[in-house]
């Protein structure tokens, strides 16, 4: 039998809905969530963002940010993802 997975939804916890999540829906909330603990960790949420689709990972690094910067970040984001990780800097 499957078992539902859940996930609360709402402005606060106080107005939380459940709502029935597919195993993909719930890894990629999970991979997602990962990936911005590693942003943050990191130092990089103030010009980095991710995006998930289709199971692959795209990073987009903002083009204002200095040369040394963009590159120390493209470096911490293969280092820990891979060099088949999609970066852009736009």
């Amino acid at each position: 039998p499957r078992l539902p997975l859940f996930a609360t939804t709402g402005e606060d916890a106080g107005d939380s809905v459940f709502q029935r999540l597919s195993l993909k829906q719930f890894y990629e909330r999970i991979i997602m969530r990962n990936q911005d603990n590693f942003l943050i960790t990191y130092g990089l949420h103030g010009f980095v963002t991710h995006a998930l689709s289709g199971g692959k990972h795209t990073f987009t690094i903002s083009g204002g940010e200095s040369q040394k910067l963009i590159r120390h970040a493209k470096s911490l984001i293969a280092g820990s993802f891979g060099n088949d990780t999609q970066i852009r800097v736009t």
